[in-house]
């Protein structure tokens, strides 16, 4: 049998905080959620880039072990970042 790690909320905020959201430890999905739109609101171009690079490099290496609320998230930062051009 082989066990698989999912990549949860909290992994995801972590690279978050990482292009300099400020996330707490523990946030819930809809502090996520309201951090990113904010966040992506107020990016650069390559903040936006940054983010749109993130969302790629995480889908090729979780792909599959992500949670929905996850690839819920990645999809809804991409909206706002479709919408913000």
């Amino acid at each position: 049998m082989m066990i698989a790690e999912l990549f949860d909320l909290e992994d995801f905020a972590g690279y978050l905080r990482e292009l300099g959201l400020a996330l707490p430890v523990g946030a819930d999905e809809a502090l996520v959620r309201t951090e990113l739109e904010e966040w992506l609101s107020n990016a650069s171009g390559e903040g936006l880039a940054a983010f749109e690079r993130l969302a790629t490099e995480l889908e090729a290496k979780y792909e599959g072990v992500m949670l929905p609320c996850v690839v819920a998230l990645i999809a809804h930062g991409r909206d706002c970042i479709a919408h913000k051009r």
